[in-house]
């Protein structure tokens, strides 16, 4: 069986879309559960209601920042680790041809490659905005 680019493509753009919608539907189901008196009276309207979900503050641009860096690095980190499950699938059934294997083999080591440069990114990132975040308000998390 070949896996064609478009089929592969197809493959990552409907696992990626089950993905965001499993993870929006089960954010936005909470914050609702969790609409106090409170946020009904101090104008909190769906917009923040969606950001808290997400966990940014609608009005603070350095958490708006960092919620779009979490998301598309999220999002980085699903391509990778589907790049990781196709080039195991392509190993597994290489049966035994040596050019195959190899190009599996490549793809595994790409994708381990690229899974480490986003978690680094993402600690780095993490880093820089905690300690901007900490200057800027003196406020610790």
């Amino acid at each position: 069986m070949k896996i064609t680019k478009y089929k592969f493509l197809s493959l990552v753009l409907i696992i990626s879309f089950f993905l965001i919608q499993l993870i929006v539907a089960s954010n936005i189901n909470t914050v609702q559960a969790q609409t106090t008196l409170w946020d009904s009276q101090n104008g909190m309207g769906a917009g923040s209601r969606i950001s808290r979900a997400f966990g940014a503050d609608a009005t603070n641009p350095i958490e708006i920042v960092w919620l779009l860096i979490r998301i598309f690095l999220g999002f980085l980190g699903v391509i990778f680790m589907v790049l990781l499950l196709l080039a195991g699938y392509k190993y597994m059934t290489a049966r035994g041809e040596e050019e195959k294997a190899r190009e599996a083999l490549t793809s595994i080591r790409h994708s381990v490659v690229g899974l480490l440069i986003v978690l680094s990114s993402y600690a780095i990132s993490y880093f820089v905005v905690y300690w901007v975040w900490r200057s800027s308000t003196g406020y610790q998390y």
